[in-house]
């Protein structure tokens, strides 16, 4: 009797972690973003260990610059060593080398310049955007005579799909850059693509021939430089 006893307990220890280990579909989670073990053997069980992290960083910039604000009462604000977070869309400023930033509260801020070598780039904060809530920060391109040309810099984090069978190598989280582009008028920014039909429909004026303009001075309408001096040769043509 004591030996049928012995056995008994024997088997119901050895098949214990048999039943703990059975997976549940509804049960099972990934771990690939928590950022931390969950004590569940199911859980631990499914982990997938091909994700490898995050490649680039949400800020516009590899490192920071020199910068300064511009109030709404045009006072300049302090220098500083700022960056762009394209991710958020915020102004950030580096707290003296820490591994933590700032993100500056820009209710009076209506300007944010950053000097990059010998190049000052200016971020606006723009309202009233098509397509877009709340105030954005945009590079300022060209700004003369109520023509405003502006830049939207934006960042996506795209996620890892290594799980597809065509994207077995994709093992990682990817901060992938995106562009806009607008022009204003004088009634809020209004979006345009970089090729001619696109730019073309945001000229209201028809005296001003966009085809013969970049003819002219051979502008292509897919380069953003040719594209801003299109807008300047429109600005200084008006009377």
């Amino acid at each position: 009797m004591r030996n049928l006893i012995s056995n008994l307990l024997m088997l119901l220890v050895l098949s214990t972690p048999l039943v703990a280990q059975h997976s549940s579909n509804d049960d099972s989670k990934s771990l690939r973003k928590d950022g931390h073990r969950i004590e569940n053997w199911d859980i631990v069980r499914n982990y997938d260990d091909r994700y490898e992290g995050v490649v680039g960083s949400p800020f516009l910039f590899k490192h920071w610059h020199a910068g300064y604000f511009i109030n709404e009462s045009d006072h300049k604000i302090g220098m500083l060593k700022l960056n762009y977070d394209a991710y958020k869309g915020q102004i950030v400023a580096d707290r003296n080398g820490e591994s933590s930033f700032v993100v500056l509260n820009d209710k009076n801020i209506k300007r944010c310049v950053i000097t990059i070598r010998e190049d000052s780039i200016v971020f606006v904060k723009a309202e009233n955007i098509e397509g877009i809530e709340g105030a954005k920060y945009l590079e300022l391109m060209y700004e003369q005579n109520e023509v405003i040309v502006l830049k939207h810099h934006v960042k996506m984090l795209m996620d890892a799909n290594f799980r597809q069978p065509h994207n077995a190598e994709n093992r990682n989280d990817e901060f992938v850059d995106k562009t806009f582009y607008y022009v204003d008028w004088g009634s809020g920014p209004q979006p345009f693509k970089l090729n001619k039909g696109s730019i073309k429909k945001t000229f209201k004026d028809k005296a001003f021939n966009v085809n013969q303009v970049a003819e002219r001075h051979n502008f292509n309408f897919k380069e953003e430089v040719d594209v801003v001096n299109l807008f300047k040769l429109y600005a200084e043509a008006k009377p």
